[in-house]
């Protein structure tokens, strides 16, 4: 789901969540989100979390397991940019999603993608993508493909799709089974040195290790709750450093670095 979209959804329940903890235990219980993406070297890995009134900035460092966590300024949420173009590039391509073209197609569920050489050159081709909600989902490139992220706007779910970008053609659906799927909601998706891509579940237990041709599917040994979002990256080759948004008395999140080549979990880092 598009950010200023997600942030409205996730405040509404969270602040559903705060009435309902300071009626039940005299207090509320602290709860913040990922917000934007994590900067990771091989040492330390930096992010930001979001709370129903306050943000923070959190640096982790990956040897000492030591945090340093800051407050910084709330800016309140803005839905003014949801009906406006956004233009994506890659090495090859450019591509313009027309959110503008939203209200004036009503609700036909169709996001619409143009694309074009990255050069100033004619128009390749227009998609219509055939989506739940327009408004909400996202497109990416992943390489030289498109990456659809197919999103319900009234609720946490969307499916990730790989697409052909001049045919339009579906080249994987990211599931990890025949009948199970995955939810890229409020994730990101990591690039590693191999030129392979790592997608996640938005419950941070799993991902899809995808090489282009296929996937695999990756276990990861820790749980975070839908709308606290999962952000990822790679301090260093064919490693992950994955962040889990917070719930509890300290908005620190949580964090597991996870080794591709073993495929197995290195080191945790709870609150």
């Amino acid at each position: 789901m598009r950010p200023e979209r997600r942030w409205f959804f996730y405040l509404t329940i969270l602040g559903c969540m705060s009435v309902l903890m300071s009626g039940l235990a005299g207090e509320t219980e602290r709860t913040a989100a990922l917000e934007g993406d994590i900067q990771a070297t091989r040492n330390t890995v930096s992010y930001r979390l979001r709370g129903e009134s306050k943000r923070w900035e959190v640096l982790l460092n990956l040897s000492s397991g030591k945090r340093t966590v800051k407050e910084i300024p709330f800016i309140p949420v803005q839905e003014n940019d949801t009906f406006a173009r956004k233009e994506i590039h890659s090495d090859r391509y450019r591509a313009v999603i027309r959110y503008d073209l939203i209200p004036k197609t009503s609700m036909n569920n169709i996001l619409y993608v143009e694309l074009y050489h990255r050069k100033p050159a004619p128009l390749i081709t227009r998609h219509r993508f055939a989506v739940v909600d327009p408004a909400a989902s996202e497109v990416h490139f992943v390489g030289e493909n498109l990456y659809l992220m197919d999103c319900v706007g009234a609720g946490p779910g969307c499916t990730g799709k790989i697409i052909d970008p001049e045919s339009g053609r579906q080249l994987q659906r990211l599931q990890t089974g025949p009948e199970e799927g995955l939810n890229v909601y409020n994730t990101n998706f990591v690039r590693l040195h191999s030129g392979h891509y790592v997608f996640f579940d938005s419950t941070g237990t799993k991902g899809i290790l995808y090489n282009g041709a296929g996937v695999e599917v990756l276990l990861f040994n820790m749980e975070a709750d839908v709308e606290q979002g999962v952000r990822a990256a790679s301090p260093e080759p064919e490693k992950l450093i994955i962040v889990y948004g917070s719930a509890g008395e300290k908005p620190a999140g949580r964090a597991l670095l996870y080794d591709i080549r073993q495929k197995k979990t290195i080191k945790i880092y709870n609150l």
